[in-house]
């Protein structure tokens, strides 16, 4: 359509002028229109002045604008809802639909791109051929020679003959190629000899060593490491906390020897804190054997497995905690009852120490009290004291 040489005012202002009493031929004359176009005009806009106009001029702009919108945004609802099958994810698919978009309906490349949450520099990305015979050759080449190889060594080797592939393009290939992996083994303890439970004759000969778990009424997990005396039962130790490393272990060794003396050998099972080299280190400098008990086999160490089910059935399970420090105060009351007074079934349904007294390891003049707890303390000169312990054997 031929655009008109008259704005919408001007042809107003002509309408006004006709209103006034001007002749139409007049006005066509002045105007240089033909009388059949100014009879067109006063039939469009007979009745407006000029900012009526204007408001109309601008509605129907914005009209346009949201019939325009709105025709889009069907469009895009109808791809969105479907013209491919499955779910677009990677931006491989993304593309394709962006390409089909610009090629069969004519969406511009940046409308197709925000539809699909895709950015230009994504779509027109065309990717790099993968060339990898050579460095496939390569590799297959080095892993035939050395078949013992792992990915490790077969990179390194491959760089000190002038690969430039990185390593992440190497692990890539070796992975594709199903090369060899390297296989994670367990760590292994040697092999232990079942030892079977020998019970001693005398105090300080055998001592048995094992952990617990359990939580607080927070939830907070703590541990506690308990020793006992194989002879007479006698609980010597119940250290808690949250965390027992080998040298805590160590520290609260040091502690008995030097309360109680030193033990001939320690049953224990094969926990981390107990084959940490820092225990070795230790008990061939105190001349102390190991008495490890095979994987698995809990039952080799009997004796300290039946102490924790009571110190569990009578403590842990009976009491709720909510700090350590009453996990430590309970332990320390509960071990000074269990070596005094609590009857035990194998001691002739004797306590730990009563135990101790009958057969002669213990001065008849000895009196208990919570003070002296947890151990009965040896002199260094083999004196008899109500804290020294005899030498002599139950006959």
């Amino acid at each position: 359509m031929k655009k008109s040489r008259f704005t919408e005012a001007q042809i107003v202002g002509m309408l006004r002028e006709h209103e006034a009493g001007k002749k139409v031929a007049d006005l066509c004359r002045e105007h240089g229109v033909s009388q059949p176009t100014f009879y067109q005009w006063k039939a469009k806009y007979s009745g407006l002045d000029a900012n009526q106009l204007k408001e109309f001029k601008e509605l129907k702009a914005k009209y346009a604008r949201l019939e325009k919108m709105y025709t889009e945004a069907q469009m895009d609802r109808q791809v969105l809802r479907g013209d491919h099958r499955g779910k677009v994810v990677g931006p491989d698919d993304k593309r394709e639909i962006v390409r089909r978009l610009v090629e069969q309906r004519q969406y511009s490349e940046r409308r197709a791109c925000k539809l699909l949450d895709l950015s230009a520099s994504v779509y027109r990305y065309v990717p790099k051929e993968k060339n990898d015979a050579e460095v496939i050759e390569h590799m297959m080449r080095v892993a035939e020679s050395e078949a013992q190889w792992g990915f490790s060594l077969i990179r390194i080797h491959m760089r000190n003959e002038g690969c430039k592939a990185n390593k992440k393009r190497l692990h890539r290939i070796h992975k594709e190629c199903k090369l060899p992996q390297r296989k994670r083994t367990k760590r292994r303890v040697p092999e232990r000899v079942k030892d079977p439970i020998v019970l001693p004759i005398g105090p300080n000969i055998t001592w048995s060593m094992d952990f617990m778990h359990d939580a607080l009424s927070t939830g907070r997990k703590y541990r506690t490491f308990n020793v006992m005396d194989d002879f007479n039962r006698e609980a010597l130790c119940i250290a808690v906390d949250t965390s027992l490393p080998a040298p805590r272990v160590i520290r609260e060794l040091e502690q008995l020897i030097e309360w109680r003396g030193k033990p001939e050998r320690l049953r224990m099972d094969n926990g981390p804190e107990f084959i940490a080299q820092a225990m070795k280190e230790w008990a061939a400098a105190k001349e102390i054997e190991f008495a490890y008990i095979q994987p698995g086999r809990p039952m080799q160490n009997g004796l300290i497995e039946r102490f924790n089910r009571t110190y569990r059935t009578e403590v842990l399970d009976a009491w709720i905690f909510e700090s350590l420090e009453q996990v430590r105060q309970m332990s320390q009351e509960w071990m000074w009852r269990y070596n005094h007074v609590r009857p035990h079934g194998s001691l002739l349904r004797l306590s730990p120490r009563a135990f101790l007294l009958k057969c002669g390891q213990l001065p008849a003049h000895y009196t208990g009290s919570r003070a002296e707890f947890p151990t009965v303390q040896q002199d260094i000169h083999n004196t008899t004291t109500p804290r020294s312990t005899f030498t002599m054997h139950c006959a």
